[in-house]
C-alpha cells in the first residue's frame, strides 16, 4: 500500500507540528515508510554541534535540504573476516530518498533519546548502528562495541525527483564479521545484497567502482554518500588498504571524533 501526501495537514498528521516546507504537491510515500515519518532525528549543525531534535519528514524534505538543516547520520561498512569482502546493498524502492540506489552495508540515523545520543565513545551511533543492521538485514547479536569508528563526513545532496533529499554529518563505522550463508534483509528496506571482493594492492575499490558503474548503466547509481566514499582516496581506498593490512590495528585505532570531511562545494 502507497500513502499519498496531498496536503499539509495530512503531513502533520504524520510528523513533527512544526514541519515548515512541505508544498501542496502530491507525493507517494510507501505505507512500509510511514511510521517512520515521525522519528525524531539528531538536529546538528555542519560542525556536529546539537541543536534539537527533527522529524525524519522534516529533516528529508527539499526545503531542509536547501536551507542546510542538516542531521546525524551512520554509515556502516561490514567486511568478511576471512577475505575481507564488503557487503552492499541495493535500496529498495519504497525508499524515500535514492531508492533502488547502491550503498555501503547500512546507512540510517541515530534518533533524539538519550541511549542513542552517547557521545562516549560514540556509543549512541553504535547502538543505533547495531539495531539497524538487525532490522535491515537480519542480522543478529552485533554487538555494539564491536563497529569501530573511523570517520565523519559532512555532504548534502537532494534525491531523484527533487522533493526529498539529505543533508548529514555522518558517522562511518566498521566491522570484520563472519560471512554469514544469507543475508535475511527486509525487502522493504533492501532489494538486495552483494559481497564485493577487494582489488589489488593500490587499488583495493577497483573491483566496487567496476561494479558500481555497470550497475549505473542499467540505472542503478551509487547513493552519493557511497560514491563520495569509493570516489576519494583518502576515503573508503585508505580504509579497505589498511584493514587488509593490519586489521587488529586498524579497528582499534581511535578517529577524532571532533573532525569532519566535508564535501560540500
Amino acid at each position: 500500500m502507497t500513502l499519498i501526501i496531498k496536503s499539509l495537514n495530512s503531513v502533520r498528521r504524520l510528523a513533527h507540528p512544526d514541519m515548515r516546507w512541505f508544498n501542496s504537491q502530491t507525493v507517494k510515500v510507501h505505507s512500509s515508510q510511514r511510521s517512520a515519518l515521525s522519528d525524531m532525528l539528531i538536529k546538528v549543525d555542519e560542525s556536529d554541534r546539537v541543536l534539537g531534535p527533527i522529524s525524519k519528514l522534516d529533516g528529508h524534505l527539499s526545503g531542509a535540504i536547501t536551507d542546510g538543516i542538516t542531521h546525524r547520520a551512520f554509515s556502516v561498512f561490514m567486511f568478511s573476516r576471512v577475505d575481507c569482502n564488503l557487503l552492499i546493498q541495493k535500496r529498495a524502492s519504497t525508499k524515500i530518498v535514492f531508492p533502488r540506489q547502491w550503498a555501503n552495508t547500512c546507512c540510517s540515523h541515530p534518533l533524539y533519546i538519550p541511549d542513542e545520543m552517547d557521545t562516549n565513545q560514540n556509543m549512541g551511533v553504535k547502538r543505533a548502528a547495531s539495531k539497524r543492521v538487525h532490522a535491515e538485514l537480519g542480522l543478529e547479536n552485533i554487538p555494539p562495541e564491536s563497529f569501530s569508528f573511523k570517520d565523519k563526513i559532512l555532504y548534502r545532496q537532494m534525491s531523484p525527483g527533487g522533493v526529498f533529499g539529505e543533508s548529514e554529518v555522518d558517522y562511518i563505522l566498521f566491522r570484520l564479521s563472519d560471512k554469514p550463508d544469507q543475508i535475511p534483509h527486509d525487502a522493504d528496506e533492501v532489494e538486495e545484497t552483494r559481497w564485493i571482493s577487494p582489488g589489488p594492492a593500490g587499488d583495493r575499490t577497483k573491483n566496487l567502482r567496476d561494479f558500481l558503474n555497470s550497475e549505473t548503466k542499467r540505472g542503478f547509481p551509487a547513493t552519493p554518500w557511497f560514491s563520495l566514499m569509493v570516489k576519494e582516496p583518502a576515503c573508503l581506498e585508505k580504509w579497505w588498504s589498511d584493514l587488509i593490512e593490519d586489521p587488529q590495528s586498524f579497528l582499534a585505532s581511535q578517529f577524532d571524533s571532533h573532525s569532519i570531511r566535508s564535501f560540500l562545494q
